[in-house]
């Protein structure tokens, strides 16, 4: 309780600073009503302090993903008097309605956090990092499996398997759509090998185990590079959840040097892909600084592409049809048959880059899908279900006596909580043709009875 009363003092000396930072930084009308952003946004955070006990995982990553949204970006915005963003600008008549937008995605986001919260007080939601016996039926037969996949691709086909440039990441954006059967397959071992490893390496090597898996830890992260920025991340979040629930509170000693090491490559990551804009420049390293910072709001899906969002309305034909087929185009053996052109992304680049365009990298914001389909009043309705379903998935795989279903089910939690920054293509697009199937195959492999 002392710990929750000193929150609600320090958010009110935050949202304090707030109001005198603005009286003396805004020089300009023009962008002063972003303001209101982070002030509903804190308020928010301080009425959430009376019915939240104790923050979840999925809560944890939401907060900060709301922090960058829904605080850092406005204030650059307000600071820099600049709305820029990757594509065509907003008109501000259309930004002034992102605004609006946000506002209420942050105000959906709290009734989400309230309502979860209120029907599950009693069930046992606050465990993620809690040690727990680790379980999961016929293991050894999971480890041979994907052991010999690894020994096949690692033999006959790396390309696959292995990264091609650890500084040149493959677009998040990509949904599980149309891509060859071998590719998929590898996506799926990268996935799931980690945690099945883990529990053989346990099982067999009771004094080297916890060093192994270090090892393996770091291995298959390696995997993970030439992917994107976030997945890496995710990566590193689960796989430390998950170690934690097999070898409990030792985990923390390596989480801060692996944290850095992260937060080394990503930033290597981000130096190397933005390099392009300041080759003439005579002090890269600040300018590079200065790119990224443009760049948050295409990674965090911020006002100005929220607004880009409610441009095309006016300038695309989009109705039921791009809907069922913004889902129907994510499914394995139905994509095919989909036309991938009339999907509410490709529209999305099509007005950002440019007629015909074969880029695909920017990520249409969940609240400016929600507007497009439904109108304002529904401009969250996605947001609402995916943060939701976020919340109750992380339930179930706290709840969950297989310690691989726990692995798949947190993934799946972390693609939906991040529901602000990403599309509804592609978190479905990544539950459906990855984790679901995973899930799908790992009880399907706990029938067999096995001898020990």
């Amino acid at each position: 309780m002392k710990f929750l009363k000193l929150t609600r003092v320090v958010l009110l000396i935050v949202l304090l600073l707030l109001f005198i930072l603005y009286g003396f930084t805004t020089t300009s009308d023009n962008f002063s009503y972003v303001f209101l952003v982070p002030v509903v946004f804190i308020f928010t955070l301080f009425l959430e302090t009376k019915f939240f006990k104790k923050y979840t995982l999925m809560l944890y990553i939401l907060l900060v993903l709301s922090l960058v949204k829904y605080y850092i970006i406005p204030l650059l915005i307000i600071f820099s008097n600049n709305i820029k963003a990757v594509g065509p600008l907003p008109s501000l008549y259309n930004f002034k309605y992102a605004i609006l937008i946000t506002i209420i995605e942050i105000l959906t986001l709290y009734i989400v956090k309230y309502l979860f919260f209120k029907k599950n007080t009693k069930n046992n939601i606050n465990n993620t990092f809690k040690y727990v016996r680790h379980y999961t039926k016929n293991n050894n037969l999971k480890f041979l499996i994907i052991a010999l996949l690894l020994l096949f691709f690692f033999l006959f086909n790396q390309s696959l398997l292995l990264p091609k440039n650890i500084f040149a990441e493959r677009d998040y954006y990509e949904d599980g759509g149309v891509k060859s059967s071998l590719s998929i397959v590898v996506k799926w071992i990268i996935v799931i090998a980690f945690p099945i490893f883990v529990i053989f390496i346990k099982q067999y090597f009771k004094t080297t185990g916890y060093y192994l898996n270090l090892l393996f830890f770091l291995l298959f992260g390696y995997l993970q590079l030439g992917t994107s920025r976030w997945t890496i991340l995710f990566y590193t979040i689960i796989a430390f959840a998950f170690l934690l629930k097999v070898y409990g509170n030792k985990v923390k000693k390596v989480i801060f040097p692996v944290s850095g090491l992260l937060l080394f490559v990503m930033l290597s990551i981000s130096i190397y892909k933005f390099s392009w804009a300041v080759n003439d420049s005579s002090n890269k390293y600040i300018d590079i600084v200065i790119v990224m910072s443009e760049q948050l709001q295409s990674y965090f899906s911020g006002p100005t592409l929220i607004a880009q969002s409610l441009e095309i309305e006016n300038n695309y034909k989009i109705g039921i049809s791009t809907l069922i087929n913004d889902f129907a185009g994510s499914i394995p053996l139905v994509s095919s048959s989909v036309d991938q052109g009339n999907r509410i992304n490709y529209i999305f680049n099509e007005y950002i880059f440019g007629a015909n365009t074969i880029i695909q990298t920017q990520i249409m914001p969940m609240s400016g899908i929600g507007y497009v389909y439904f109108g304002l009043l529904g401009s969250t309705i996605f947001v609402f279900i995916y943060t939701y379903i976020g919340l109750k998935l992380e339930n179930l795989a706290n709840q969950s006596k297989d310690i691989i279903n726990f692995w798949i089910l947190t993934y799946m939690a972390i693609w939906c909580i991040a529901s602000i920054i990403f599309s509804s293509q592609l978190i479905w697009g990544n539950i459906i043709a990855n984790y679901a199937i995973l899930l799908g195959a790992n009880f399907i492999i706990n029938q067999f009875n096995l001898k020990k």
